[in-house]
C-alpha cells in the first residue's frame, strides 16, 4: 500500500491490485479495510509499520 500526501488529502494506492482511494481522515483505516476485504490480509501493528 502506498500513501501520498497532498495538503490534508492522502491518496492511497494498492500496489497489488491498483485500487485507489482518497482519504482526508484515517487513511490507514481505509487501507486496512481494503487489505482485509480484497486480499484477506491482516495488518500486524507489532510489525513496526508507520501509520503517519
Amino acid at each position: 500500500m502506498r500513501v501520498e500526501k497532498a495538503g490534508v488529502q492522502r491518496q492511497l494506492t494498492c500496489e497489488t491490485c491498483g485500487w485507489r482511494r482518497t482519504a482526508r481522515f484515517l487513511p490507514w483505516l481505509k487501507a486496512e479495510e481494503h487489505l482485509e476485504r480484497e486480499h484477506q490480509a491482516t495488518v500486524d501493528p507489532a510489525s513496526g509499520g508507520d501509520r503517519s
